[in-house]
């Protein structure tokens, strides 16, 4: 897409998104990525099997949820992402099942008129409120609000 003129901050960056773009210096002083590369998250179950969900394919989610009902990448609020929070500026997805009380501030909520934009996975983009969209980031419609991993 760069050569037809589109730029890369064009895509991955909400204009209204204030964050840096910077290299990510660990405790050693290693380079190791880049801070606030983008300003969505991605929903990890496009990612990766999960005990909870188990495997998802374009298939299941179009048989089992439907395309136009699932939240794909959400904006990302910059600010949650800082090492004095104990958060990783390269943070670029969020795991549902980790529950609204963590997740939840990880969204940029407020950045437009306290909405933020959803891509959907049939491609549409809306704005919606946290408590519209949530619900459409979780499969089965059930939104966790605690911690809801696995301890083994």
């Amino acid at each position: 897409m760069a050569r037809q003129g589109i730029a890369d901050d064009e895509i991955y960056r909400c204009a209204d998104d204030l964050s840096t773009r910077q290299p990510f210096v660990d405790v050693q002083g290693t380079t190791d990525g880049i801070s606030n590369r983008t300003s969505y998250l991605m929903n990890s179950l496009l990612s990766h099997k999960t005990r909870r969900y188990g495997f998802w394919t374009f298939k299941r989610f179009q048989l089992e949820v439907g395309t136009t009902r699932f939240v794909c990448f959400s904006e990302r609020n910059a600010d949650a992402f800082t090492l004095d929070q104990g958060n990783d500026p390269r943070q670029d997805d969020y795991d549902i099942w980790l529950g609204t009380g963590i997740i939840g501030p990880w969204i940029a909520g407020k950045r437009h008129q306290d909405v933020a934009n959803y891509l959907y996975m049939d491609g549409h983009v809306t704005a919606l409120g946290w408590d519209e969209a949530v619900v459409d980031m979780y499969p089965d419609k059930k939104v966790l609000t605690e911690d809801s991993s696995y301890r083994d």
